[in-house]
């Protein structure tokens, strides 16, 4: 007995070591902030957040004063960075698929544009060129500013909302030709989502008004829609996300201040199904006594069901409100808010991502330092540390939205290639953490 005794005392360091040592390799702490390296100009309004996998994170940061972005990636559990810079190329958005990056923007010549390339690639300390396919004919597009991509029959597509009238379907299998739908009234594509069979965009008409339209994957000819009338809206974005995995069920929220028992503003969020038209499935709204809830981002989270609404909350500054979409009656949340180390208040987060099961990281710009912030968080983990507090509130079953008529026409356009071959450049970096 004594001889287990010891063994087990003897044994008991060591496991707990190497238990120790698999929490730190794989960054899974409650909450950790991390400042990265790269320009100290970065264009706040445009930084992304992707994963490539369970454990590495990227990050792109666009140059605010002249035409450049930096993508940096850092590996969870590790202070390395990779800044990864591409010139002469302003990346408005991007995401990774099947071990590519695929991504949009604007040159230095004033046109979009839509790239993709392997992960390899850019990862690589001696990358080889890539293509750049400029959006010049028909029609000229200044810039690309949202996408999507999906698996289809004939290849991997990207799909994108350009100078928010535009909506490009693009087969990266055969690139020489692509589909464009033209909006014919003064419309603005605002969001763009993809689910099983469909591309959901969400199109303002007006401050009380807006427009689901379900395009075909593959043909973005052949779509069907439906307007609704809401509350006026207190700020002109809104959020869009395919809240199931391998279904045409969307979720889309925007924020109001219509009164009912008090006057605080409420993000509706309507859930909807696209198969024989767009129905709403359910409908729910959020409020604060103290938050103004400026949407800015939405992330589906698969292993419970939760959308990650990524919003202005408590006191001004960014909060996460998980949102559960199938929920059908009222239901409290506790919230995630990063505590203040941004300066300012008004504008700190702008971007969301889950990448394993219950961990999400979102990225700000920090004021002090004018480099990229990485705060990221085990959700279903408590307490969160000194990183971040937690308010409780409640999310209700009712909401203002209504169904109206409407008459939103499009035009069909055939893109032609316009490639042009450029080079990205790497360097090693490190980021520091600010609070784990």
């Amino acid at each position: 007995m004594k001889r287990s005794i010891i063994l087990l005392l003897v044994l008991l360091p060591i496991v707990a070591f190497s238990q120790m040592q698999h929490i730190i390799s794989q960054g899974n702490t409650a909450t950790t902030k991390r400042i990265l390296g790269g320009s100290n100009t970065i264009d706040s309004s445009l930084i992304k957040i992707r994963s490539i996998d369970k454990t590495d994170l990227l990050v792109s940061m666009p140059d605010s004063s002249f035409i450049q972005t930096v993508f940096a990636h850092s590996t969870m559990g590790t202070n390395a960075t990779t800044l990864l810079t591409f010139p002469n190329l302003k990346i408005y958005d991007f995401k990774i698929f099947a071990g590519n990056i695929y991504f949009c923007g604007q040159d230095n010549s004033g046109v979009g544009f839509i790239s993709w390339m392997s992960i390899s690639n850019l990862l690589s300390a001696s990358p080889a060129s890539f293509t750049v396919q400029k959006i010049t004919t028909p029609i000229t597009l200044s810039r690309v500013t949202d996408l999507e991509v999906y698996k289809w029959d004939d290849g991997i597509h990207v799909v994108a909302i350009a100078d928010g009238i535009f909506l490009i379907d693009m087969n990266t299998f055969n690139p020489s030709t692509y589909q464009i739908m033209r909006q014919n009234i003064s419309n603005l594509f605002k969001k763009l989502s993809v689910g099983q069979d469909k591309i959901l965009t969400l199109e303002k008409i007006s401050d009380t008004s807006l427009t689901i339209t379900a395009f075909n994957k593959g043909s973005i000819s052949n779509y069907m829609y439906q307007t609704f009338s809401h509350p006026q809206l207190r700020h002109d974005k809104y959020v869009l996300e395919n809240s199931m995995t391998n279904k045409d069920i969307f979720t889309f929220g925007y924020t109001h201040r219509k009164q009912t028992s008090n006057a605080y503003y409420k993000t509706d969020f309507a859930t909807i199904e696209v198969i024989n038209g767009i129905n709403i499935i359910n409908k729910q709204y959020l409020e604060v006594a103290d938050g103004k809830l400026e949407p800015i981002d939405l992330e589906f989270c698969p292993e419970d069901s939760t959308l990650l609404y990524l919003a202005g909350g408590y006191h001004g500054y960014d909060e996460i409100f998980p949102i559960k979409p199938f929920v059908y009656n009222g239901y409290p949340i506790n919230t995630i808010q990063p505590n203040d180390t941004i300066q300012d208040p008004i504008k700190q987060y702008n971007s969301i991502i889950r990448y394993e099961n219950y961990y999400f990281a979102a990225f700000a710009k920090d004021t002090p330092s004018s480099r990229g912030l990485i705060f990221d968080c085990k959700r279903n983990s408590s307490p969160f540390l000194n990183c971040a507090s937690s308010h409780v509130v409640k999310v209700i079953n009712d909401f203002f939205l209504n169904p109206i008529p409407s008459n939103v026409t499009y035009q069909y356009l055939v893109g032609q290639q316009d490639a042009i071959i450029l080079k990205h450049s790497y360097i090693s970096n490190s980021y520091t953490i600010q609070c784990q």
